[in-house]
């Protein structure tokens, strides 16, 4: 799953971009389509990860909220205090009730990001510091969906990251040989 999803994503996202620096040799429109696309995956990350499933969730309690009142669930008003065991409870059934956090996504939004500062830095020197403020809004907005949105995750003890390292290495790797050919026949 890992393999084709990643060959996905990386066809989908960065092709293009060798095309235009490598083939085209236009390193303007290259920094141009870079930084466009830091701004908007940001955005659109931090809008479809923790904005609409806030909106989703809020309006969805808001409905229930307003049943409970119009109906009076079971003849019983809505503030009488639950016991310790029943607030337990309702708690963990809210918690199940949340979506499951998939954490696969995330770490291949990390990867990705991780190759357009590597692989394009000689075209947008500025993209690791760009990418820095977008991390930090990325942490924030993750613990938020942590936190609010999503289903606890899992914990499984690991060793190492898996196919991850591996996928960090070759961009490592193929990112000396793309900034030396930006730097070199595609720059002024």
């Amino acid at each position: 799953m890992f393999i084709k999803r990643f060959i996905f994503e990386f066809t989908d996202f960065q092709l293009y971009l060798f095309y235009i620096g490598l083939y085209q040799l236009d390193i303007k429109l290259l920094r141009t389509n870079l930084i466009a696309l830091f701004m908007v995956d940001e955005f659109r990350r931090v809008a479809t990860e923790v904005i609409l499933p806030y909106l989703m969730q809020n309006t969805g309690k808001e409905l229930i909220k307003r049943a409970k009142t119009i109906l009076h669930v079971d003849g019983k008003q809505e503030n009488t205090k639950l016991s310790v065991e029943e607030e337990i409870i309702r708690e963990e059934i809210e918690e199940l009730d949340k979506d499951e956090m998939e954490l696969f996504d995330d770490y291949l939004e990390m990867i990705m990001t991780f190759g357009y500062i590597t692989l394009f830095a000689a075209a947008f020197p500025l993209g690791a510091t760009v990418t820095s403020i977008f991390i930090y809004i990325e942490t924030k907005s993750d613990t938020y969906k942590m936190e609010k949105l999503s289903r606890r995750p899992f914990s499984r003890k690991q060793h190492n990251i898996g196919v991850w390292e591996l996928t960090l290495d070759l961009f490592t790797f193929s990112a000396v040989f793309t900034n030396i050919i930006l730097a070199c026949f595609a720059s002024d």
